[in-house]
């Protein structure tokens, strides 16, 4: 997994990137991305085993086209509302692999955040025809907020490839890839829309130096981003040896004024913060207080970089972002 690409796109300003450089694209989130060679895309693979610690790492299949979500009830799965693109629970499954043999579980609800838009409060819980398979692993969602510089582990169904090329393999219902990415800014806006909601920005630094919002990258066959298939797809912090669901990643962006490919290095992804207390209160409503917490102590597991309290301290800057029309390409 290594970069998750963002793909829906809209024509607006972006003064809450002040620090960001040009910010030139916003996507729907495609797919985990690899680092250049000798990292490969088949590396970046987990096995479809009941004994790896994603196995709640789920592909929500929408109208025939696979994107991500994750388990947080063991009758609910949270994932972005654009993947959904208007299909009914009819036309939607997930499919769970914790053997070399998936199982597909229909979807007999479907629950959008109010006022949901991509990219603001661009999320959905899907509820199951039954419950997850035995041995599926159910993720706590961490209620604390987290600090820059945090290590989150990224997971999705997305496409991949190489970062130094871009994707180059389509997203798989049955293949889920991993990485790592760094918690690099949190933000209440990407656009002059007025909205506002709570994001995280990661950028996909190359196999050294910093990336387009400073901070070390860490390292070639680490670090990752998203593409296409990637929409949904979960952001964990471990905390105590659990892994707690963070975020849902939902969109990919660009930072240079040329416009970054989506997916290279250079590039990035952005995601929903969970913590955020109306969102908590929607999921734990949505689920009937079925899910769990993990209280994450801010200064836990990783420390705050010293480069983060300054890396961002640029010069206003616009940027686009365009909404994708097509489905596929928005995920």
């Amino acid at each position: 997994m290594s970069v998750l690409t963002k793909k829906r796109r809209a024509l607006l300003a972006l003064p809450a990137f002040a620090g960001l450089g040009l910010l030139s694209a916003a996507r729907p989130v495609h797919a985990m991305m690899a680092g250049q060679a000798p990292d490969t895309p088949t590396s970046r693979v987990d096995p479809n085993s009941a004994i790896s610690p994603w196995t709640g790492a789920v592909s929500v299949v929408a109208n025939g086209s696979p994107y991500s979500g994750t388990v947080i009830s063991p009758i609910h799965v949270i994932t972005a509302a654009h993947v959904l693109g208007g299909a009914t629970a009819a036309t939607v499954s997930c499919t769970f692999n914790l053997t070399s043999t998936p199982q597909s579980i229909g979807v007999t609800q479907i629950a959008i955040y109010p006022g949901g838009s991509f990219p603001y409060d661009d999320l959905a819980i899907l509820t199951l025809s039954q419950p997850v398979p035995a041995g599926t692993q159910v993720y706590p969602i961490v209620d604390t907020a987290q600090p820059t510089g945090t290590v989150l582990a990224l997971v999705g169904y997305g496409g991949s490839g190489n970062g130094n090329v871009g994707p180059t393999i389509g997203a798989s219902a049955t293949v889920k890839r991993s990485g790592r990415n760094v918690l690099d800014r949190l933000t209440d806006k990407v656009d002059a829309s007025g909205r506002s909601a709570a994001f995280y920005v990661m950028d996909f630094d190359g196999p050294s130096g910093n990336g387009a919002l400073g901070g070390p990258t860490l390292g070639n066959s680490i670090e990752t981003g998203v593409a296409s298939g990637d929409s949904g797809s979960g952001a964990f912090v471990l905390s105590g040896g659990v892994y707690g669901l963070y975020g849902v990643n939902n969109a990919s962006l660009g930072f240079q004024a040329g416009g970054a490919t989506l997916g290279q290095f250079g590039s990035g992804a952005a995601g929903l913060v969970l913590s955020h207390p109306p969102y908590l209160q929607w999921i734990t409503q949505q689920t009937n207080g079925t899910i769990e917490l993990l209280s994450k102590p801010r200064d836990g597991d990783v420390p705050l970089p010293l480069w983060a309290s300054g890396v961002l301290a640029c010069g206003l800057a616009a940027g686009l972002i365009r909404h994708q029309r097509s489905r596929r390409q928005e995920s």
